[in-house]
């Protein structure tokens, strides 16, 4: 029985509900890399329950990089890359959580995995924004800008890519 003497409450939980398994449905699809290339590219080729649990540790390791635990993610994102060394997302996490720490040769560090990410994967633009993040930050703007204008012919809409092409200028 509805708390609300509004009739339409009894059918704000089933609308929650359906919200909310819809934003899992969507999420998931997001991580599991529909769209973005081959399944082995994106996405670990395992069964259902181990791939549901290695996005669950790429998550894990999105969540650590988000609190400021770059050691933390980027021993996650090893572990994945190790375990599924063709899973594009989880190499560009792992530079991400790497150019982050800052420590002494991260940015080194993280522009050759993204380097070497980019020749099985060229069209990956995670890895071109990344990559022009980090040639920017390194004083190299014309470089950085060809990274970034290819995010920018792929996807227009990106505001971060057009906003750092004019950073680059």
């Amino acid at each position: 029985r509805p708390v609300s003497d509004d009739p339409r409450a009894g059918n704000a939980g089933a609308l929650i509900i359906r919200i909310i398994g819809i934003s899992l449905l969507a999420a998931l699809i997001l991580v599991s890399g529909c769209g973005r290339g081959s399944e082995s590219a994106t996405s670990p080729a395992t069964t259902a329950a181990s791939e549901s649990n290695e996005i669950a540790l790429e998550n894990r390791g999105v969540a650590l990089t988000g609190k400021f635990d770059f050691d933390g993610a980027i021993d996650l994102f090893k572990q994945l890359v190790d375990r599924h060394p063709d899973w594009a997302d989880a190499k560009v996490n792992l530079a991400i959580a790497t150019l982050n720490r800052q420590r002494e040769g991260d940015s080194a560090a993280a522009l050759s995995m993204l380097d070497e990410l980019l020749k099985d994967h060229p069209e990956n633009l995670r890895a071109h924004y990344c990559r022009g993040i980090l040639l920017l930050n390194a004083g190299k703007a014309s470089d950085a800008l060809a990274e970034f204008q290819i995010v920018v012919r792929k996807e227009p809409d990106d505001a971060f890519a057009a906003y750092w092409s004019g950073q680059c200028l």
